[in-house]
């Protein structure tokens, strides 16, 4: 869940996994996103703000499954 994300409509998200494959990919990203479809792992994200600005925002996120 990303706060404040309503904020900033047409947001872009991007999630890659660990050898770098697109797994996921939202060009207006509203928290929809619960990695159900992907395999246990770290992977990598990018969040591209509508802001005007050109802000992207980083990281990296981990599934473990129940």
């Amino acid at each position: 869940m990303i706060d404040g994300l309503a904020n900033f409509p047409n947001t872009e998200l991007v999630v890659f996994n660990r050898w770098g494959k697109k797994i996921y990919e939202s060009k207006n990203y509203q928290n929809d996103w619960n990695g159900d479809d992907a395999a246990d792992g770290v992977y990598y994200w990018i969040l591209n703000l509508a802001d005007g600005l050109g802000t992207n925002m980083k990281g990296t996120l981990t599934i473990i499954s129940k």
